[in-house]
């Protein structure tokens, strides 16, 4: 059985207007495509990371206070932003 690629946020409570890092094996995403979405499952961004880093940053920036998800491939993680 082939194993999911993951990745990881960091950290999972961001403060209002700060950035978020992903870190992930750069060869287990093809094209690094990623899915915010908000607490109610609304896609509030979507884009992709064309470096393939191990780790990049997605800014917060506009985002309200509140639990969101980013979704890589088929996994996710959580996180908040939080004042």
């Amino acid at each position: 059985m082939q194993q999911q690629p993951s990745f990881r946020v960091s950290p999972t409570q961001v403060p209002l207007n700060a950035t978020l890092t992903v870190m992930a094996d750069a060869n287990q995403f093809p094209q690094l495509q990623y899915v915010l979405f908000d607490s109610n499952c609304k896609i509030i961004r979507k884009g992709s990371i064309s470096d393939r880093l191990s780790e990049f940053r997605l800014s917060m920036v506009g985002l309200p206070v509140g639990n969101y998800e980013l979704q890589m491939g088929s996994t996710s993680e959580k996180f908040s932003v939080v004042y």
